[in-house]
């Protein structure tokens, strides 16, 4: 049994971790690599030209995104804290009860007692920090869409 909890504490750190990264990266990369393609186009000299409201509006609107893809990393991370938490009070308690004695000689930091409350504690403040997740990268999504729309607005080509 507690062979069993280990490896689902492990399974479940690099599978989240993997989750998250597979997300975060892409929004980081497509928020700054549209801002700053668009820059770039602004900058050369050709056939098009472009209202500067809308295209500062489309550099803020992947600014904001960049800003979002963040700010669900930290999330991210948070989130992971919590339940790394939540999972360690759990194999704590296991210790505690398979191993007796030996667990006792380690210095636990909270009482048996408060395992369970402290460990519910842990796993809703992980459920708010998934719900912060989701709300942030698909932000960062829409941004980024938005963005794509309101830069394809601010140009014209000149005849």
């Amino acid at each position: 049994m507690y062979t069993a909890i280990r490896a689902h504490e492990v399974m479940l750190n690099e599978a989240t971790a993997a989750q998250e990264r597979s997300v975060i990266a892409p929004l980081l990369t497509l928020n700054g690599g549209a801002a700053a393609a668009f820059l770039t186009l602004l900058g050369a000299k050709g056939s098009l030209s472009f209202d500067l409201t809308w295209a500062r509006l489309a550099i803020v609107a992947w600014t904001v995104g960049l800003l979002l893809a963040a700010l669900a990393g930290w999330a991210a991370a948070a989130r992971q804290t919590s339940l790394n938490k939540a999972h360690r009070l759990m194999r704590e308690q296991v210790e505690l009860t398979v191993f007796g004695s030996l667990a006792e000689m380690v210095a636990l930091p909270e009482p048996n007692e408060g395992r369970p409350v402290a460990r519910e504690n842990a796993r809703e403040a992980a459920g708010r920090w998934a719900r912060a997740y989701s709300g942030l990268w698909l932000s960062s999504a829409a941004v980024f869409a938005a963005g794509g729309i309101v830069a394809m607005l601010s140009v014209t080509s000149s005849p």
